[in-house]
Parts: structure tokens; C-alpha cells; sequence
């Protein structure tokens, strides 16, 4: 804290000095490679990152929360390109690793002052492994530098902001602004959801087997509900803060409404962890919300049961099961099979005869295999292993942060659950919403019974 003092203390004039140079620099190297044609994708994230830098400086937490809730807004823009073939979503994938990587130099933060904090340091040095591996396999190219780049932030994203969140997060006050942060970032989607909904528009679905599954402005059914996955385990653990049955009961209506928009979107991994969540809060008291999603489901179970049986549980020996996902899965374990030793302990960036896409073969465990091998696997698993070790351990020691740890295994229960049948951390917002909640959970500066 008194390095905050101190910083904030110092002339804008001289805080601000440095950056502004390092932008000079940037552009200036930029203008020698490309000379006048500089992309405009480039000089649109150095004036973002400029912005963000500025709001950064001047109220630090807030213009992270304000990160977060324009995220899913601009997510919309999905299908808009700019100049060079670069998403203008692309541009906020990188500045969330760019601004907390700022913040982390800026407040001159330690992680090995974290709980955790040498786990998540192995887990950033295996996320490095394609990040040197691909310029030395496919040439030190700036197509494979930037291939690198890409790679690395797709798993990066939001590392920092386990560390940097805590940090900033001194009071109860400041840990509901970052629940009440995330639950407006998803009030825009969520209502655009219900308009297409009710109007019945065909744009805002997606046709699956025969499905019409909702999904707004978004890419497809599984984003919609990225985007307002968030909104689901915040409003549980704040129904089950009120103490009046009657208040307990009014947050049924948007409960409701977040369980009407699940349902419409027909994604079977989001029912499955949405149910294991709902009765994880019944057993802490919280039955209201649970009892109308089982009346919802016995209402429409002959839809649910035909969901889940179209290309999935009657096919569970064929490649087209759930969806394709068993012919995918079955293809990366040939694959994974036959490669070498190297590729196995380190990923396919061993071998310069892989191309370089990221495979999407719809399992974030795979994903995480085919990209930094056995060595990254267990990254992941560790980080996975460790969030749910603190949690369960602060569950029996700590009775009056019941709540606060239910709130983490929701959220623990969402990544290990969509992260089967998806690439749930290869999505930017999820990352924020993962690493800044169990950082602020797990290295806690704030006292329960602060209001």
C-alpha cells in the first residue's frame, strides 16, 4: 500500500514519461520495418493500450473492472476485421495481458510473495515452451514470431491478474465491485439473448443436428454462454448472503432468467455444470434456485433427454458423438502416439512438420497437450489441483468464508467441467474471470466481515 502511496505521490508528468517513450520506441521500430503503410490494427492497439495505460494510472482497479465489462461488448464485433486481417477483438485479447503486465511492473509485484505463486510460475514457464519452440522450428520469421505471440497469450491470458488483483483488492467494498463488475458484463449479452429470444430472430441462432440454439450476436451457442457464464455462481452467492426469505426469493427472477437462456442455447456442457452448481448452493440452504431448475426440467425433460441423445449419449462408441468430439478426441491420441519423445514432453512445436494453427480438438486438457506436451499438461493440472486444495482447505478452516469458498468451487466446477468438451481457457474473458477470482479468494487481503 505504501507503494501505491508513493506512486501515486509522484508528477503525472514523470509516471507517465517512461511509457510514453516506450510507445516513441515501438512506433519508431514499427515505422523502420513497415515505413509509412503501418497497419492499422497496430496503431489501433498502441492508442488502446495508451487509453488503458492513462485510465490505469489514475484509478488502477477500476479501469481493470471496466476491462472486464466492455469485454463481452466488444466481443459482438467478432466477425470485424481490421486492416491486415487482424479481429478487432484481438486487440482487447492483448491488451488484457498487456495491462497487467504493466500493473505487475508498475507496482513492482513478487509472485513468490503469493499463495500458489511458484505454481503459477511454472505454469508461465510452460506457456513459454511454444513461445521459443516455434521461431526455432519454423524459421525466426516474423510470421513465426508472431505465430509464437499468439500462442502464448491464447494461454497467458489472464495469469497476471491473479496477482495483480489481490493486490489492488484492500477491502470487502472493493471485492463486491469485482463481483458487481462481471455482472454487468453480462447484463448487454444477456438481454440481447432474450430479444432474439422473444422476436425469434434467425440471426441470433445457430442450427446444430437440427438445433436452434441461441446465440445473440455471438460466434455460436457456446460463446453466447461464455459470456454470460460469470453471471450464474456471483447471483448464488449473493442470494445466499440475504437473510430475508422474500429477498431470497426476488433473485429467482434473473436466476431464471440466466437458466431460460441455458436452456435456449441447448449447450449440454453448461446444463451439466449449471445442475452440479444448483445443488452444490441446495445443500448450503439456497434450495430455492435448485427446485426451479428441476421443475424447468421435469417440465421439458423429453426436450433434454432428446438433446442429450442427438449425437451424443445412444453414440457414445461412434466418432460423432457429442457432437463430433469422440472422432476428435480418437484422432489426437493416433496422432499424440506416434510422435517423438521431445513432442511428447514438450508439444508439437518440437517437430518442425506441424503447421502452425492451434488444432481445435474441443478439450482444453488436449489442447494443452498437442501445444506444451506432458510438461504443460501437469502445468494445468497443478494450477487446477492447487485452486481446489486452497479452496477446500479454507472451507473447513475458515467457517465465516463458507460462502466465499463455495463461490470458488462454482467457479472451479465451470472450468473443469467446460474445459472437457471446449477450449474454455482459450477464451480471454474466462481467463480474467478465473485467475482474478481465485486470486482473490485465495490470497485474500480483505476481512469477512468488512461491509
Amino acid at each position: 500500500m505504501e507503494r501505491v502511496e508513493r506512486r501515486r505521490n509522484e508528477r503525472p508528468f514523470l509516471r507517465l514519461l517512461p511509457y510514453l517513450i516506450a510507445v516513441f520506441l515501438v512506433l519508431l521500430i514499427e515505422f523502420l520495418f513497415f515505413g509509412t503503410e503501418l497497419p492499422l490494427s497496430f496503431l489501433a492497439f498502441v492508442i488502446a493500450a495508451i487509453l488503458a495505460v492513462a485510465a490505469f494510472l489514475v484509478k488502477p482497479y477500476l479501469a481493470i473492472l471496466g476491462l472486464f465489462v466492455i469485454k463481452p461488448l466488444l466481443d459482438m464485433m467478432w466477425s470485424t476485421y481490421t486492416s491486415g486481417g487482424l479481429k478487432g477483438t484481438y486487440i482487447m485479447g492483448v491488451l488484457g495481458p498487456f495491462l497487467w503486465a504493466f500493473g505487475i511492473l508498475y507496482f513492482k509485484i513478487s509472485p513468490l510473495d503469493y499463495k500458489l505463486g511458484r505454481t503459477m510460475i511454472f505454469w508461465l514457464l510452460c506457456c513459454s515452451v511454444p513461445l521459443v519452440l516455434i521461431p526455432l522450428s519454423k524459421g525466426l520469421s516474423l510470421s513465426s514470431i508472431f505465430s509464437a505471440g499468439d500462442v502464448f497469450l491464447r494461454f497467458i491470458n489472464g495469469w497476471g491478474f491473479f496477482f495483480l488483483l489481490p493486490f489492488l483488492v484492500k477491502t470487502r467494498r472493493d471485492f463486491n465491485l469485482f463481483l458487481y463488475a462481471w455482472l454487468v458484463s453480462t447484463l448487454i449479452p444477456g438481454l440481447v439473448g432474450f430479444y432474439y429470444l422473444i422476436t425469434g430472430n434467425p440471426w441470433g441462432f445457430q442450427i446444430t443436428a437440427g438445433w436452434w440454439r441461441l446465440c445473440g450476436l455471438y460466434h455460436d451457442a457456446a460463446a453466447f454462454m461464455t459470456e454470460i457464464t460469470p453471471a450464474l455462481p456471483i447471483m448464488l452467492y449473493l442470494a445466499s448472503g440475504v437473510k430475508r426469505w422474500w429477498k431470497k426469493a426476488l433473485w429467482l427472477i434473473p436466476i431464471a432468467a440466466w437458466l431460460v437462456l441455458a436452456f435456449n442455447s441447448y449447450t449440454r456442457s453448461f446444463w451439466i455444470s449449471a445442475s452440479v452448481i444448483l445443488l452444490i448452493w441446495a445443500l448450503r440452504g439456497l434450495w430455492f434456485p435448485a427446485a426451479a431448475a428441476l421443475l424447468g426440467a421435469i417440465y421439458r425433460w423429453p426436450v433434454i433427454w432428446r438433446r442429450f441423445t442427438t449425437a451424443g449419449l445412444e453414440e457414445i462408441e461412434s466418432s460423432y458423438a457429442l457432437g463430433g468430439r469422440i472422432g476428435r478426441w480418437e484422432d489426437f491420441w493416433q496422432i499424440f502416439k506416434g510422435t517423438s519423445i521431445m513432442e511428447k514432453l514438450l508439444g508439437k512445436w518440437a517437430n518442425i512438420s506441424w503447421s502452425m494453427d492451434v488444432i481445435d480438438f474441443h478439450n482444453q486438457y488436449l489442447i494443452t497437450l498437442e501445444n506444451m506436451g506432458l510438461i504443460g499438461f501437469m502445468g494445468l493440472i497443478s494450477i487446477l489441483i492447487g485452486f481446489l486444495y486452497h479452496i477446500v482447505r479454507d472451507f473447513f478452516a475458515d467457517p465465516e468464508w463458507r460462502r466465499e469458498t463455495l463461490l470458488g468451487l462454482s467457479v472451479l466446477i465451470l472450468v473443469l467441467t467446460l474445459s472437457f468438451t471446449g477450449k474454455f481457457l482459450l477464451v480471454p474473458n474466462n481467463q480474467w474471470f478465473l485467475f482474478g477470482m481465485l486470486g482473490l479468494l485465495i490470497n485474500r487481503k480483505f476481512n469477512y466481515r468488512e461491509q
